[in-house]
């Protein structure tokens, strides 16, 4: 799996000259960096008293970014899967 791969030998396998992982499977790992980092800022900003308004706001925020983040985790693998497919065919 590509997903529990470090992150060193998972550029190493994308810079190799072969078709998989690809720009699917690198596009997916960038959207899950992208909602890590709104999850962290969303942790960071809950229960702070200036932004006490914004809670229930940014609560949802985490939410939705924590479930982007596993779903892009997945998708990560399905890319280099339904590629690894298509050059079988």
């Amino acid at each position: 799996m590509l997903v529990k791969t470090e992150l060193e030998r998972f550029s190493e396998r994308l810079a190799a000259g072969t078709p998989t992982p690809g720009g699917g499977s690198a596009a997916a790992l960038s959207g899950v960096l992208a909602a890590s980092l709104i999850h962290m800022v969303c942790e960071l900003t809950i229960g702070r008293e200036a932004y006490r308004e914004h809670e229930e706001a940014v609560r949802a925020m985490r939410d939705r970014a924590g479930a982007l983040r596993r779903d892009l985790l997945v998708l990560v693998d399905r890319d280099a899967e339904a590629y690894d497919d298509v050059m079988k065919a």
